[in-house]
């Protein structure tokens, strides 16, 4: 793995995230570290620790962020980040199909929402709830309905 492509992803992550807390309270860059870390190709690694960026920084901020994903980790992984970016006006089960149409937002996906119902996740009293769940899981399943239907 490239060292300068993954210590510039976590600059990246760092300086998007920094103050940002989750809904338990805990510093916002854990998850993402959390998702980066279950990946298993660099590209994969370096979209999953990017790709909050621009769904969470100020809209003032997007342009740069995307610049500096695209100047400092190429063309392949700003449009992973960019297809894992949920357009204010689409419904869920649109980004999802977007989001399937690529491998390795494909993967890191699946790995976000893992992580994002994982109970024992650091935090307080972490529960997701039913609404919430129910829709990650058939994220999931389409998810991994569309990895094994590509690999045939």
């Amino acid at each position: 793995m490239d060292s300068k492509k993954i210590d510039a992803a976590l600059q990246i992550a760092l300086d998007a995230h920094r103050d940002q807390l989750d809904k338990q309270g805990m510093p916002y860059i854990l998850h993402v570290l959390r998702v980066a870390l279950m990946c298993r190709t660099e590209e994969a690694m370096l979209a999953a620790l990017c790709h909050d960026v621009l769904e969470d920084v100020a809209e003032s901020r997007k342009a740069a962020f995307h610049n500096r994903i695209l100047s400092e980790l190429g063309p392949e992984i700003v449009s992973v980040v960019s297809l894992l970016t949920r357009p204010l006006t689409w419904t869920y089960e649109e980004y999802i199909t977007r989001v399937i149409s690529n491998p390795v937002a494909r993967a890191v996906k699946k790995f976000d929402i893992l992580d994002n119902l994982d109970p024992d996740r650091p935090g307080e009293g972490y529960t997701p709830e039913p609404e919430r769940v129910a829709k990650y899981l058939r994220a999931l399943f389409r998810i991994q309905a569309a990895r094994c239907h590509r690999s045939l």
